[in-house]
């Protein structure tokens, strides 16, 4: 027995709504590959400059271009004797604010400390001497 004719009216509906879900479908994986790319794009961009995902610097590994500046305030211990402690704390505490601010604007890397000396480590020596002229 042959099928019943359809009426045009529901074979062009279906179609119309075949083709509202084909769009659909392709917006949305081209939406979800364009933000997969913007991601990838930034994660290169971030390790490329020595950061984290999280923007926190790396510490540079063992390279030719590892580069290591070390920082003391010369005549400290004379300062610390000829000075009033509250001076000098503050005085301090702004030199180590200035120097995290440095290091952190050149993508330097904050290995060790010792009173009023840093030991840092930077992806490159240009960084390091950037940081050093600030």
């Amino acid at each position: 027995m042959p099928a019943p004719p359809r009426d045009a009216a529901t074979t062009s509906g279906s179609s119309s709504s075949i083709t509202g879900m084909a769009v659909g479908i392709g917006v949305g994986v081209g939406g979800g590959l364009a933000v997969l790319l913007g991601l990838w794009v930034w994660w290169r961009t971030q390790s490329a400059h020595g950061r984290t995902l999280a923007g926190k610097v790396k510490a540079p590994g063992l390279g030719p271009d590892t580069t290591l500046m070390v920082t003391d305030v010369e005549g400290s211990t004379t300062l610390w004797e000829m000075l009033e402690a509250e001076v000098m704390d503050a005085a301090m505490k702004e030199h180590h604010a200035v120097l995290h601010r440095c290091v952190a604007h050149h993508t330097g890397y904050v290995s060790a400390t010792e009173g009023d000396s840093f030991i840092v480590a930077f992806h490159s020596a240009t960084e390091a001497v950037l940081a050093a002229m600030d």
